[in-house]
Formats: C-alpha cells, structure tokens, sequence
C-alpha cells in the first residue's frame, strides 16, 4: 500500500487542532490545484485561502477561488440593473476593504493575489477568482468547500463551517470534515459531490446563483500594484511571513499595573471580592491573573466561570486560550482539560464526569492524579441548576474558584441556588455591581462576594488614556398626536393603579400599563425621524456603528406590524447601509459570526437588542447610535462602554454616541400622577447628564439637556438620586 506523507482524521475542530500547522500545511505542500469556496468577496478572502501556504504557491499550485459579497436589498436592486452598477458595487467593497489596514498585511496579500492573477501556468492564471451571487434575496452565498488536487490524481475534500472573518484563522471557531479519495465509498462519495457543487457554481449552472468574473476595477487596481519583478514577489511574501510570525511571536498579553492592583486587593481580601471596572478596561484578563495566583498557591483546583449569556461563555473560553498562549511561559494558565455546561452542549454532563473521573481518582497504585486544574464554563442559569451543582460537589481535594462575571444579574431569587458556600474563592465582575433599585439583592450579593476591592470607574479609565474619549449628541423628538393621546390613556390608567395599590395587589403582565407606556416611548415614530437626521449627517457613510433598537411592539400598533428593529433594517438597507442584527433568537455561533463580521468590515454597521448590553468584546465599534434604552443605569452603562474601548487594529482614537430621547407631554400640575411623571423624566435626564459629564462636548451636551429640563421645572445644576426622591 502507498504510504502518505499526510492521511488526515476525519473531524477537526480550531478549538482543538492547529489548523494550519496540521491541516492546510501538509495537506496543500505538494498539491497542484486548490479549489476554494470562500465565504466574502475581499482581500481578507483571498488572504484566509493564501495564508501560511506560501511553499504552496511557490511551488506553482493553482488556485481557483469562489467568493462571494454581502449586499443589502437595496444593493442587490442596483446590482440588478447593469453591468455598470455591478461593477461598481463589487468593486466598492473589495476596494473599502484594502482601506482599514493598519499593519499593511491586506495590501501584501493583494500584491501576492495580483501576482498570482498574472502569473500564467501552463497558459492559465495561477489564481483565478469568480464571485457568486444568490439570485433570489441579498446577503452571501455562505457554502463552504474545498478540494485539494493531487498530481498521481488523489483528491482531498472538506467541508463544513470554515469561518473567514479574519486573516488570523485561530481566533475563529472552525468545524469540518475531511475525506480522502483513498478511502471507502462513503468519502469517494463525498468528494464527487462536492466536486460537482464546485464545477456547477464555477461553470454558472447552479441554480438561483449567478456566477460573475472578477470586476475590472479590482483587476486594474491590482495589476497596478503587482509585483513587477520575482524579486519583488520574493519580497512580497518575505513582509506577509514577517508580519504574521510577529503577530503570533509577539507576547500579547501583560497584565497592566491598575489591573495587578486589583489582583493583588482580591488576594488581600482573602481571595475573595469584586471588581467594579468600567467596560473595557480588562476585567476578564485581570481574572486570568486571579486565576493563575489560584493554580499557582493551589496543587490541586476547579476555576468555575460563569457568564448570563451564552455567547459570553464562549467569548471566555476563546480568550482565555489567547491569553494563555500570549503570556510568558511561567504566566499560563493550565486550561486542559476544560468543560463547558449549558444547553447548548448536550453532552456536557458526559464529559464532566469523564473529567472528574481523571481528577477524582489517583492513579493505581499511587497518590498522583491524571488532573490537577481544570476550567469550566457555564451560564448563570447552568451554574444555579441540580445536575450542575450535584456535579460540583462531587469535586474531591481541591480548591474551587467561582468567578461570576457580570455579577449584578444575580438576584435574589437566584442567589439561593447560585451562590453555594462550597466555592473556596470567589470573585465577581460588573461595570455596575449594584443592583438598580434593588438593595437587598445588591446586600446579598455585596456580603457573599465580601464587598468591592477595587474600584476603576469611566471618568478615571478616560482621563488615564485607558478608555477612548467621546462625544455626545442627542436628538431630542415628541410624540405625535396619536401617540400623545395614548400616552395620556396609559398615564390615567398608572394613576389609578397607583390610587389602588393598597386595594388590590400588583401585577407584571402584558397589560401593565407602565410597561405599555415605556414601550410606546420607545416606538416613537419621530425617532426614525432623527435617524434619518443622524444618516444624512454622516452621509450614510457608517463604520464600525450599533445601532441599539427595541423589539418590544408598540402599544397602538397591531401586533403583527414591523417592529423597530426590522423597520431601521428597512431604513439602512434603503439608504445601501450594509447591516446585520443580533437579537435573542440568534444562536450563539451566528452572534459571534456576526460580531466578528463587523469587525472586519463586511458590515457597515449591527442592529441589536439587550443581548449585545453586557461583555461583548468589539473594540473596533467607534459609534453607537441609541434607538432605545431603559432608565437602567446597568444597561446604559453598559452600552456606553461597548463603544468606548481602545482599538488597536483600527487605531480607533475615539467614539461618538448618538442618543434619540422622547420628551414626554409637558405634566398638567393638577393631576395625581405630575410627581410620578416628573420623577420619570428626572431619571432620564439624570441618565443624559450623566452621558454628557464626561464627554468631549460637555458644554454644548448639557445646555441642550438644561433646555429640556427647564421645560419639566427641574433644576439640573443639583439634579442626582436624592434629587429625584425629594420632588413633590
């Protein structure tokens, strides 16, 4: 039988395997043809494909590339109408997409790709590329394959959800299988059907796809920045190497002196304590810094870290693997073997127990284990359930370590079943570790964790050049009439509900009228008004945006009409805005996807709701425009810092926040409810000083908000909590 220099395994997975090293390294170092469907019609396509198979390439391997661009609906009805108007459209996103590249990585791949298109083989380019379109609605032909050819005639194949959002492949989650014509029937099987799918599309058969040639704009830029010379080839791809094993050699993370303060105050406090630091300022590192005291003062210890959402979950886990391999060597953290328990993963209880059977039995005759750390990753909800906390106590010898981020989610309700005294250490994360208007939530959690032991608020973070300044800009709209006379209907109805109290016991319901109330607010049809005003400003030119919407309807809508959400989609993809959302009802790796999406520019901007309030990590983002937000503090605090975090890929140097606010009908002083509603308006307002204190507009901020509040007869000089407590 021959013997293969590289007989691949039937799964890989980026969270477990180098793909590179592994995979595409051997598998294309003595190909003669590599056909790629790839998933965004850009230079970072092209780079994904290209990158770290250089031997590949100079060894004279062809590829044939099939990519495809993101268009808006509006988009595809201009794309529609000529040749003219596709040209441009594609060659507007390849072109924007050389743009953003502050490590001039992109332009090197596109002087590599020029060469290639030029650089003939046997009479044919030894890169070809064509772009596929769906016929029959916008957004990307998201089918991924590739097929790597052999020259004795043997095939490669593999398939699944290979995501190219970044020219660095291991930050992406990467799932596929291979198969191999040398093996059974069932991979012969496999490749010819890719292979076919490949062919179809390549040959413009396939069904409800259009196939196009690359646009000529795009060829001429980059046969004006070919490479001229082999020499200059050579040179090309010695940058590309230098580039990229200085991003992976380069110690990425250290722990900043402010954040080992805060280490060091837990370790003071008994290893115990919480971290009130504003969004953006490393909370997640500086826990990897707790954690590695714990391994490293414990032999044997369980790191529990629990997140509310899902998504959060897998951000931990992807980022404390780039830590661990971004630090020196006596800084890592032992994170194998880890777990992660929520619903997601429905085999989690599974692999825990084949966990705690390597932790909790020593090996035969001797007092060494298999294990001695390891991690796991949950969600609020997992981590306050049976099965999980029967788990846990199963733990045997050793220390347990519960991190809760975005501590102030915990309430009171959940505390009982969440906060265990079994957990050894304990350390708890939030931006706002109080619970708003919710002060024996705020106690339980205060005395469980033993109080905040480091402090780092947003003004601070600012001023020390850890956080990104800001400006703030609102837009304040009314009600119209129809809106004015509900408003009117929900106040009287609050009014007697409150007149009532005593009589008759409160209820949370779809019927409430306060709730009906806040969302008819948020609804208010002059706010699309204003985000038109905000476009028109900008030019329709949106970079790195989110834009935070409400999906609640509204109270004189029918249910089935379009909710926020949907109609600023409508609005941007009229104005040829390219946007995604993220809403509740995505699974976590479409979040993820998407996030990572806007980060490398295949989106101009993302709509979203509460889930993107807390954790996400997205530097890049430079502008938030609010559609919708509750008085809670925790929630505007927190989207405030989604955009406010320093970039360094962008060298983004600061952020615009743009806030739509509905002013209320002027309250008739003769009604019950005039001090209820002057309360309600106080908090807004509290909340809009609040965002202007700190801005870089501070001046011009707050006489618009002094505006507001002469109109409501509040003085906003002394205006704060007591304030709004004291009005009669």
């Amino acid at each position: 039988m021959l013997e293969r220099a590289f007989n691949p395994k039937l799964d890989w997975n980026s969270s477990k395997d180098d793909l590179i090293e592994n995979f595409y390294k051997p598998a294309l170092s003595n190909c003669e043809k590599y056909q790629r469907l790839s998933g965004y019609f850009s230079s970072t396509s092209f780079a994904n494909a290209a990158n770290e198979i250089f031997e590949f390439i100079e060894n004279n391997g062809r590829i044939e590339l099939i990519t495809s661009p993101n268009l808006s609906q509006m988009d595809k009805k201009i794309f529609e109408q000529s040749v003219q108007a596709r040209e441009s459209i594609l060659s507007g996103i390849f072109l924007e997409d050389l743009k953003n590249d502050p490590d001039k990585l992109k332009i090197h791949f596109a002087k590599l790709m020029a060469y290639m298109l030029t650089n003939e083989i046997d009479g044919i380019p030894q890169l070809e590329i064509k772009i596929a379109v769906p016929d029959e609605s916008p957004g990307l032909y998201h089918q991924k394959i590739g097929i790597i050819h052999y020259r004795n005639g043997e095939k490669i194949s593999f398939s699944g959800s290979v995501n190219e959002t970044d020219s660095d492949s291991s930050k992406n989650v990467e799932n596929f299988k291979v198969f191999c014509s040398w093996n059974d029937q069932t991979h012969a099987n496999a490749i010819a059907n890719d292979q076919i799918t490949f062919n179809d599309l390549w040959n413009d058969s396939e069904e409800k796809v259009s196939v196009y040639p690359i646009p000529k704009d795009v060829e001429e830029h980059l046969l004006r920045i070919r490479p001229k010379s082999t020499e200059e080839y050579q040179e090309t791809i010695k940058k590309v190497e230098e580039i990229t094993r200085k991003s992976k050699n380069k110690i990425q993370f250290e722990l900043f002196p402010y954040q080992k303060d805060a280490r060091d105050a837990w370790i003071d406090n008994d290893f115990r304590g919480m971290f009130a630091m504003a969004t953006g300022t490393g909370k997640t590192f500086t826990s990897f810094g707790c954690i590695r005291e714990i391994q490293k003062s414990n032999e044997r210890s369980v790191t529990i870290i629990a997140c509310p959402q899902k998504h959060l979950v897998e951000q931990w886990n992807a980022e404390i693997k780039d830590y661990s391999h971004g630090v020196k060597e006596e800084e890592k953290l032992q994170i194998i073997p880890s777990v992660t328990c929520h619903s997601d993963y429905s085999n989690w209880r599974k692999q825990f127990e084949l966990i705690l059977n390597d932790f909790n039995i020593p090996l035969l005759g001797t007092k060494n284990y298999i294990t001695n750390h390891f991690i796991i990753f949950t969600t609020h909800d997992t981590l306050g359930s049976d099965d999980f906390k029967e788990k846990i106590l199963k733990i045997k010898n050793a220390k347990k370590f519960l991190i809760v981020d975005e501590v102030h989610n915990i309430t009171t309700e959940s505390s009982f079943d969440t906060l265990l005294e079994d957990y050894d250490f304990r350390l708890g994360l939030s931006a706002t570790p109080i619970r708003h208007y919710d002060p024996d939530g705020s106690q339980i959690i205060s005395d469980y964790f033993r109080g905040v032991v480091f402090t780092l608020d947003l003004e601070e973070s600012i001023a020390r050049d850890i956080l990104c300044p800001y400006d703030y800009i609102q837009y304040y709209v009314s009600l119209n009439s129809e809106e004015m006379d509900e408003y009117q209907n929900l106040t009287a109805q609050i009014a007697r509900k409150i007149g009532n109290r005593a009589k008759y016991p409160q209820k949370e319901d779809d019927n409430n009228p306060e709730l009906r109330r806040a969302d008819l607010v948020a609804n208010a049809e002059n706010k699309y008004h204003a985000l038109g005003e905000i476009l028109d400003t900008l030019g329709n030119h949106l970079s790195q945006t989110l834009i935070y919407c409400t999906n609640n309807p509204s109270s004189i809508q029918p249910f089935d009409s379009p909710r926020q959400l949907e109609r600023v989609k409508q609005i941007l993809s009229e104005r040829h805005i390219v946007s995604d959302s993220v809403t509740w009802e995505d699974p976590t790796k479409d979040r993820i996807r998407i996030l990572h999406n806007l980060a490398n520019e295949h989106f101009h901007c993302v709509t979203a709701v509460k889930c993107l309030d807390e954790g996400v990590d997205i530097p890049s983002v430079k502008t938030g425009i609010f559609m919708a937000s509750s008085g809670n503090p925790k929630q505007y605090i927190q989207r405030r810092g989604r955009v406010l975090r320093k970039s360094s890929k962008t060298g983004k140097t600061h952020a615009t926040i743009y806030d739509i606010i509905v002013t209320p009908p002027i309250p008739n002083h003769d009604d019950d409810i005039s001090k209820n509603e002057r309360k309600l308006i106080a908090r807004e307002l509290l909340r809009h000083k609040e965002f202007a204190r700190i801005a870089r507009n501070k001046n011009d901020a707050i006489d618009r908000i002094r505006d507001a509040a002469r109109i409501f007869n509040i003085d906003l000089d002394i205006l704060d909590d007591d304030y709004i407590e004291s009005i009669t």
